[in-house]
């Protein structure tokens, strides 16, 4: 079929034209096609890793409020004890007539070094 004012090379320019424009797109749907599949592993890699976080964070928030009790029970045993035992002192060297060691209040209150549980 012949449209007339279009010679026969206008056509096969067009023609070739057509065609490297439809392999373009074939391209570059091959290449969203590729970077698609990469983006779901790595969604699901995401996912993944966001599970496990709020797990952790789960657990953290259990640790931190079992670890928040603990204190409170160790300050309330602890404060007790030291006051105690600061008062005693005071008594036995009042009574005895040696002076008060008011300086040495601070070495009282140094935590005892940390022991590891044998498991």
């Amino acid at each position: 079929m012949r449209v007339p004012g279009i010679s026969g090379r206008k056509v096969l320019r067009m023609n070739m034209g057509i065609d490297r424009l439809t392999a373009e797109v074939a391209g570059i749907r091959a290449r969203e096609a590729a970077v698609r599949a990469r983006l779901a592993v790595k969604q699901r890699e995401l996912d993944r890793a966001t599970a496990q976080l709020d797990v952790a964070r789960g657990r953290l928030e259990r640790v931190r409020l079992h670890l928040r009790r603990a204190l409170t029970a160790l300050r309330e045993r602890g404060t007790g004890v030291v006051t105690a035992t600061i008062d005693l002192d005071r008594v036995r060297r009042v009574r005895a007539g040696l002076p008060c060691l008011e300086h040495v209040r601070p070495l009282l209150y140094r935590r005892p070094p940390s022991r590891t549980s044998a498991r």
